[in-house]
Order: C-alpha cells, then structure tokens, then sequence
C-alpha cells in the first residue's frame, strides 16, 4: 500500500507543477495539496517479503527420560535440535532450570542452526540418591532474524541402587583341547613307546570324530636337561601339520640315558608356566583351550615340591572342567611286578587328585585312556560377565531354557557351569544379572 501512495504522490506533484488536476483511475488529484479516494485501489501484484514460513526450531524428544539410573553414575543422551525453516535460526543459550543432577556437556553459545539441519546437545544426568524422580526443564532460547522465543523440554529420571545388565554368548563350534605327553624316555620305556606308537589311532579317532581343534606337546622328565622344554620339529603340532599321527609317533620314543631323576609332575609344570610358555613353549597353550596333560613312566615321580603345591598350580592354569589329568603307570603294589616297573607314586595321588583317569602301564590296554574323554570337554564352562554382578540376581538360559547348573565365582564376574551340564556346541546363552558398577 506505501509503494502505491509513494506512486500517487508522485505523479500528483508532477501534474501539479503544470497546474492541471490528475485523474488516476478512480483517484482524483485536484491539486497538490489535496488527495480524494473514491474506491479501493488496485495493489500491486509483485512479490512481497512476508519473512520464514513454518516453525523456526523443533526439539526431539520431546520429553527426556532418563528412567532408572545407578547412583552417583552419569548418563548421557541427547536432545536434538532441528531447524525445519528456510532462515539461519542461532542458539543462544541454554538453561536448564532444576537440580543440579542435570548438566550440559559442553555450552559453546551461540550456536548457530542452518535451514534443514539438526544440531545434537549432550545431557547428563547423574542421580545422588534413590528417593524419587527427579525433574528439570531444559529451556532453550534462540533467535530468528525477525523474533526471539524459548522452547522448554522437560527432563527426568530416578535413582537406582542396582541396575539390569544381559550379556549373551555363543558356545565354540568345536572343542579346543591342548595335550601335553609327558613321558619318561629312559630305555626301560622301549616296549612301552612300541606298544603306544600302535594306540595312537585311538587318539587320532576321537580327535577327527568330535572335530578336535587340537595342539599336542611333549616333554620328558629330565628336569637337569630339558627343564619342561617342548619336543622334537615341530614342537607343537596340531591338525594342519602334514602327518601329524607318524610325526606324533616318531616324537614318543625313548632314548639313551634320559634323566637321573624322574621328574614328571615337576616337567609339567615347567613346561606350561612362565617363563617357558612364552618363549620355548609359545604357542602350545591357548587362552580359551582346554588342557589335558599325561604321564607315562615306569618309576615313582620324584619332583621336589609337595603334591599340594603341585594341585594349586595346575589348578590354576585351568577353571573346572577345562583340565584333564591321566598317568599310565604302575597301578599294583606288591614284591612280584610283571613288567618290572616301580608302583606310580605321585602321578596316581595327583591324577585322583582332579578325578583324572589311571591305566596299568603293565597290561597294555591303553585304549580307553586315549580314547574316552569327557561329554563336551574342550568347549568353553567358564564365560566373562561384563560387570560384577549380585548373585542373587543372576538368571541364565541356554537356547531358550533357564538352567540352575551354573555358579557365579567368587570375583562376581565369572560364570561357570558343571561338568555334566557344559552348553553344546553353538548354544547360545545368556545371562541376566544386576549390578552396581556403572556402565561403561
């Protein structure tokens, strides 16, 4: 309408310096000092700046709940901010106005919000007690290039002593098993590694048809020479070493002299601890493999320690059901031995020690012993919570079905099932808990 009137005037003054009067349409101008409107103009239809169309700022959530949260553990989530209109919007600050359980990450304003883009706002809620709900209202002010407003979001969440965790794990597809031969190679064995070499297939049968994930080591007794040391080229041969059965067999063997003491239980230990097993012996003993070791000899063990301090270290290297421990040694006491060979002592304590399996070096029938091992041994019994948990909480299902054969370890963060009741191959299981340690 100004532009118009501007026009009007204009021509007015103009016509009146001539001193005639102006018919505009239905304008009249007499002169220049009087104007009469007779009816309603005709606007122009050009463009006209009518400023931003559509809301200038929309925040999502458009309520943030935190819910329940572990005392004195911060939380962060975001409050996104988009700018759906066709004009530069500018954050100019934020407040939120509640307790100081709430906070911003960062405050970098002004922040200015291109058209059709989005900005994130981190905010943090860290309860101090587990009275109540707590709220605040996150107020954001902001302006446009013709307005300034506010848009509020309320925020909330509750303090909590313990919260709900779930941890799920998928059984090993196949049974890892590390061996460990620990033999006594004086030349009273030769009979005995003769009639080994022809049972070994025993061994290779049950590894190929449960589809072993298998390393196999083997040391002797001599604790004055080979100190726990792995054997022969390759020391540690596995199911991708080409003939693995006739290397095996080549490897169990006697030879001259052998040591003075017969040290066996001692030789293993040596050989699966430091610092041995990370250099000599470097990658025979997995992370996650089970562990079955056995002893042959024709003598009496004679390693140094007590058979106790032997146990806790085996012990140690392995959870239950993960360790396996066999001897094939002389099993009758008495004046008249057969083959000649002393009463096991040591080996037979220790192997009954971990429910372990015993055979009779003397009557050669070694099949069982090399071929009988137990219901899924080899797959995983223990797994790793991702935080301690109350053991009171804890609920584990194996595929679908809850199961009461499984224990939570002292430490809280380790589970472990039963022998009789390891998962099978490929199971899934998960396990449910509460915790108090905050998330990660």
């Amino acid at each position: 309408m100004s532009r118009i009137l501007s026009y009007i005037s204009l021509i007015a003054l103009v016509s009146a310096c001539e001193g005639t009067p102006v018919s505009l349409g239905e304008f009249v101008v007499p002169d220049a000092g009087q104007m009469i409107l007779d009816a309603e103009p005709v606007l122009d239809s050009g463009p006209i700046d009518s400023g931003p169309t559509g809301p200038s700022l929309v925040l999502s959530p458009s309520e943030l709940s935190f819910g329940p949260t572990l005392v004195t553990c911060a939380q962060t989530q975001q409050l996104v901010i988009e700018n759906p209109s066709d004009t530069f919007n500018t954050i100019t600050r934020v407040i939120i106005d509640g307790p100081s359980n709430f906070e911003l990450s960062e405050e970098n304003f002004p922040l200015t919000v291109i058209p059709n883009e989005q900005v994130e706002l981190d905010i943090i809620f860290t309860p101090s007690s587990t009275n109540s709900t707590i709220s605040a209202i996150i107020r954001v002010e902001y302006s446009t290039p013709q307005t300034t407003d506010v848009i509020d979001v309320i925020v909330n969440g509750y303090g909590v002593e313990t919260r709900n965790e779930t941890d799920n794990f998928t059984q090993k597809s196949s049974p890892e098993i590390d061996f460990l031969f620990v033999i006594d190679r004086s030349c009273s064995m030769s009979e005995e590694f003769s009639y080994l070499a022809t049972q070994l297939n025993k061994l290779d049968t049950y590894l190929q048809n449960n589809l072993v994930d298998f390393h196999i080591g083997i040391t002797d007794m001599d604790t004055q020479n080979t100190n726990g040391q792995l054997l022969g080229e390759p020391k540690v041969i596995t199911q991708q070493t080409p003939n693995y059965t006739q290397v095996l067999r080549s490897q169990l063997r006697p030879q001259s002299g052998g040591g003075f003491i017969e040290a066996g239980i001692e030789s293993s230990i040596l050989a699966l601890s430091e610092p041995l097993i990370s250099t000599e012996n470097a990658g025979f003993l997995r992370e996650q493999s089970a562990l079955s070791v056995f002893y042959i000899s024709d003598e009496a063990d004679q390693s140094p320690q007590m058979l106790s301090n032997y146990e806790e270290q085996l012990r140690a290297l392995r959870p239950s059901g993960m360790l396996d421990l066999r001897a094939i040694v002389h099993l009758a006491s008495g004046a008249s031995v057969p083959c000649g060979a002393q009463l096991g002592r040591g080996y037979i304590e220790l192997v009954n020690l971990f429910g372990g399996y015993l055979a009779e070096l003397c009557e050669r029938d070694w099949e069982p012993i090399l071929s009988d091992f137990p219901s899924n041994f080899g797959l995983n019994t223990q797994f790793d919570l991702s935080y301690p948990a109350e053991s009171e909480s804890l609920s584990v299902t194996v595929d679908g079905v809850k199961t009461s054969s499984v224990s939570l370890l002292s430490d809280q963060t380790h589970i472990e099932f039963i022998t009789s009741s390891i998962p099978n191959r490929n199971a899934m299981i998960q396990v449910q808990y509460q915790t108090r340690i905050c998330r990660e």
